[in-house]
C-alpha cells in the first residue's frame, strides 16, 4: 500500500525475465479483491475499490497488448486468500514481481524456481537490494512511483495516465550486486 508503479516498468522486468527463463506463457496478477464485502477493512472504501479494478484492468490490457500470447488473468476472487497469493507469488515458474508493496516482499524473496524482483525502498525493504546480491535469483529494481499520499487526491483518469505514460527507461535499475 505504498504506491504505484508505471506499466512499462512491469513489462519491462517481464521483458528482462524472458531474457533470462524464456517466453512467458501466463501473466497472473495478484491485488486485493474488488469486492467491498471481501475485501481488506482498511481498503473497504468503494472509491478505492473502483480505482483498484481500473488499474488492475488497465494493467492488464497494457499486458496484453505487449504480451498478446500470454494468458492473463486477475487473481482477487473470494477463494484468493492471503495464503493463497503467497503460493501464486513463491511457485511462480518464470517470474514473480513484488511492486511497490509490503504484501509481497516475503513470498516474492523466497520464489523457489522463477526470478523474484522486489522494489527497493529505504522504508519497507532496504536489505531487498542486499539479498539480489546474494541470491542468484533474486533482483532488486527502481523505477518513478505514483505513492499513495498522491493517488488519494487524484480522480482515476489522472492516476491512468500517469500509469500509461511514465517511461521508467532511464530511472530503471535491476541489480544483482549490492548497490
Amino acid at each position: 500500500r505504498i504506491g504505484l508503479l508505471p506499466h512499462r516498468a512491469y513489462a519491462s522486468i517481464l521483458e528482462h525475465a524472458i531474457a533470462e527463463k524464456g517466453e512467458i506463457e501466463s501473466i497472473g496478477l495478484v491485488t486485493q479483491p474488488f469486492k467491498k464485502e471481501i475485501a481488506r477493512s482498511f481498503d473497504a472504501k468503494q472509491v478505492t475499490l473502483d480505482k483498484s479494478r481500473a488499474i488492475a484492468e488497465d494493467l492488464k490490457r497494457h499486458l496484453q497488448h505487449k504480451f498478446p500470447s500470454a494468458v492473463i488473468k486477475i487473481h482477487n476472487g473470494e477463494n484468493e486468500t492471503p495464503f493463497r497469493s503467497f503460493a501464486r507469488l513463491i511457485k511462480a515458474k518464470k517470474v514473480s514481481i513484488c511492486g511497490s508493496s509490503t504484501f509481497c516482499t516475503y513470498p516474492v524473496l523466497s520464489v523457489l524456481d522463477g526470478l523474484g524482483f522486489v522494489y527497493i525502498t529505504e522504508r519497507h525493504s532496504p536489505w531487498a537490494r542486499k539479498l539480489a546480491g546474494v541470491l542468484p535469483n533474486i533482483r532488486a529494481y527502481l523505477v518513478p512511483r505514483l505513492a499513495n499520499n498522491f493517488t488519494a487526491k487524484l480522480d482515476i483518469s489522472q492516476i491512468l495516465y500517469w500509469l500509461r505514460t511514465q517511461d521508467p527507461q532511464g530511472d530503471y535499475v535491476i541489480n544483482r550486486e549490492p548497490l
